[in-house]
């Protein structure tokens, strides 16, 4: 139906595969809204390596700060899709 290309780098590619988590910044919640659990095919981006990993299917829907340690900053926030197997 849809999807989504996340970006990683070499400090967070290894965090999204172990929580099964892909975030994006806070300001495109609204589009990962738009993910359908068990429907939407996401990929990820390494941009340290240029290479793209998946397809990924969303296991749920996307949310505000769903794992609420992952990606910590100070300010900004970010959203985030689960990802299934």
């Amino acid at each position: 139906q849809n999807g989504m290309i996340f970006v990683c780098n070499k400090d967070t590619y290894h965090d999204c595969l172990r929580l099964r988590l892909l975030g994006a910044p806070a300001a495109h919640l609204s589009d990962m809204k738009m993910l359908k659990p068990n429907a939407s095919a996401l990929f990820l981006f390494d941009s340290d390596q240029r290479v793209f990993h998946g397809v990924f299917e969303a296991a749920s829907h996307a949310g505000d700060s769903l794992v609420p340690h992952a990606w910590a900053k100070p300010a900004g926030g970010a959203g985030a899709a689960r990802r299934g197997p």
